[in-house]
């Protein structure tokens, strides 16, 4: 922890997980840190980490979504409202505004869904194709985290693939900690 920038090379079921939520706590308690961090794992394992945190922990994890996953089904109602419009007569304005104020409506639901996750939690937990989301980024570099775990960091492989690029976006977290069994 004193070095900022760890590896955690330790085989299947040696606690990974804990150390790493254990790093989480102990940067905070030590004021190295304050505020959200991050943790990037395999999509398979999203939901076990949200529950390690909540077993280990008193933290809030929340597993973040991309904005297309978030609000498929309000892209679905807006998909049915555009088709409605472009079936009416152009001589019925007043339910054309209608509509498109509905539409306007769950835009501006869907945007505030997608945002309303990054708040209220104190980890953050994604996959890494959550991270290569643009929106996803951008909320993350809004809210500046300070800590970020990437579990299964060797599925980072290669400066140029899209997964380090992405965690290479954020380079200047002042906590940066990666694990793997797998070296």
């Amino acid at each position: 922890l004193d070095n900022l920038t760890t590896l955690l090379v330790l085989p299947c079921g040696s606690g990974k997980t804990p150390v790493g939520i254990g790093l989480y706590l102990e940067a905070l308690e030590r004021n190295i840190i304050e505020g959200r961090g991050v943790i990037v794992v395999k999509a398979s394992l999203k939901t076990q980490w949200a529950k390690e945190v909540e077993k280990f922990s008193d933290l809030r994890p929340t597993i973040i979504q991309t904005s297309k996953d978030i609000t498929s089904l309000i892209r679905a109602k807006i998909a049915r409202l555009e088709g409605r419009i472009k079936r009416l007569p152009t001589s019925n304005k007043d339910l054309l505004r209608e509509l498109e104020s509905e539409i306007a409506a769950l835009s501006r639901e869907a945007r505030s869904k997608f945002k309303e996750q990054f708040e209220n939690a104190d980890l953050l937990i994604m996959n890494y194709e959550t991270l290569n989301d643009v929106k996803v980024r951008s909320e993350l570099h809004r809210i500046k985290p300070q800590f970020f775990f990437v579990d299964e960091i060797h599925y980072a492989k290669g400066s140029e693939t899209d997964r380090s690029k992405s965690l290479c976006e954020f380079a200047d977290v002042k906590i940066k900690a990666g694990a793997t069994a797998t070296p």
